[in-house]
């Protein structure tokens, strides 16, 4: 009977949420893609305008210095005012932090004021948002309709470089800017207006004279709590190790795949892997956490850039090696962000999750930006990525072994 009572949760949870699903991947596949658009135009920048790739990545190093005030930002108002109104808005502000990017060059000033402002633009649409509704919607099935709503962000990996390169030759390089920001702007608001809405029980409405009942209990500990907590520490220091391994991944892919022989075209192709890898990775990573121990999952999860970073200093030029690394790239990317959003709702409750989350997605994108930077800075100097790259296998190692140590989940028996 329990069982059964588990499984009919779970499907009412399903037939209630999808579309606060759809609307979530669509938003935080649109809103997650600067980092892969950007690194597939590292090239042109140089080309265009003799930047070089440590200057180029240091715009991005400034986003990610700034997403902790912005997601703390996002975070307080989805608290306060709710998801959807916020998502609305985002969309908008996206499209104009993309368009003012293309208005940067030749001076490299005006490329790091653009992503300033982008960084500003860009608050109301990270992951914050939209994993925020999803978590108080789904509580069997939470793992599993985190990931699905992470997937989006697979699926414009595999599709930007391509599409980048496409839109460069036909619109140039600033005109791909103002392509992607006009288009990213209606893409985001269509189907947040239309399914990105809080569950009907979830509204201070009273009936037959008793408050609703939320669909998922909004329990958990306050901020000034969490960050007394020693977990919660342990776990930052987990996600920035890790986060600076992917920050080389997502801005760095492309010139190591140039610069071990293969052509830019040829080179873009390889997000064709990294793309559906990354769905795989998020997919299994998000249903595991609904059966398995969380801190196993997430230990393994940090593991797999290990695998990709082995394969990086190895490559030769040949294809097949640089699309193993794009698979293991690919699975790397798509279990962090779903680790990050799970363990943070399991762990610290959902009742201040906007704000919980935003300070640890916070550290997770400095660790990114670090990454990034430092990677283009070793390239820039020793004209290899290898010595970073070692040190990046250590730092993965170490995270695994931090979120190993945690203790279980509160209500972690009880759930299953």
């Amino acid at each position: 009977m329990t069982e059964m009572t588990t499984r009919s949760t779970g499907l009412q949870e399903w037939r209630d949420g999808w579309g606060v699903v759809l609307a979530a991947a669509v938003g935080v596949a649109v809103g997650g893609i600067i980092y892969h658009f950007v690194g597939t135009l590292i090239k042109p920048f140089e080309e265009a305008y003799g930047w070089g790739r440590g200057e180029v990545a240091l715009g991005l190093t400034l986003i990610t210095f700034l997403n902790p005030l912005c997601n703390l930002i996002a975070g307080a108002c989805v608290d306060r005012y709710g998801a959807r109104p916020v998502g609305l808005v985002g969309g908008w502000g996206y499209g104009l932090g993309i368009v003012l990017m293309g208005l940067a060059g030749p001076s490299l000033w005006t490329w790091y004021a653009a992503c300033i402002a982008f960084a500003l633009l860009h608050t109301f649409v990270s992951s914050v948002v939209w994993t925020s509704l999803v978590v108080k919607r789904f509580n069997r099935q939470r793992g599993l309709a985190l990931a699905m709503s992470l997937i989006g962000g697979g699926i414009m990996v595999a599709i930007t470089p391509m599409l980048v390169v496409w839109l460069t030759g036909l619109v140039g390089l600033r005109g791909v800017f103002y392509t992607i920001g006009i288009a990213g702007a209606l893409i985001i608001f269509i189907p947040t207006w239309l399914f990105f809405r809080e569950a009907p029980q979830q509204t201070p409405m009273v009936s037959e004279g008793q408050p609703s009942k939320p669909a998922v209990p909004l329990t958990g500990l306050t901020p000034r709590q969490a960050l007394v907590a020693p977990r919660y520490w342990q776990l930052s220091l987990a996600l920035f190790l890790v986060a600076c391994c992917i920050g080389t991944f997502m801005v760095h892919i492309q010139p190591m795949l140039t610069d071990s022989g293969l052509s830019p075209g040829l080179a873009a192709t390889i997000a064709l892997f990294m793309g559906p890898s990354m769905i795989v990775g998020r997919l299994s990573t998000g249903m595991l956490f609904d059966y398995v121990d969380a801190r196993i999952v997430s230990g393994v999860a940090f593991l797999l850039p290990v695998v990709a970073c082995a394969l990086l200093m190895n490559l030769d030029g040949g294809y097949l090696m640089a699309a193993a690394a794009g698979i293991f790239i690919g699975l790397s990317m798509g279990a962090e962000i779903d680790v990050v959003a799970y363990l943070t709702s399991r762990y610290f409750g959902v009742k201040h999750y906007g704000m919980l989350f935003a300070i640890l997605i916070s550290i997770y994108q400095v660790g990114v930006g670090v990454g990034s930077v430092v990677s283009g800075a070793f390239y820039d100097i020793f004209k290899s990525y290898d010595t970073v790259l070692i040190i990046l296998i250590l730092c993965c190692i170490a995270a695994a072994i931090l979120v190993a140590a945690m203790g279980r989940p509160p209500g972690e028996h009880a759930r299953h």
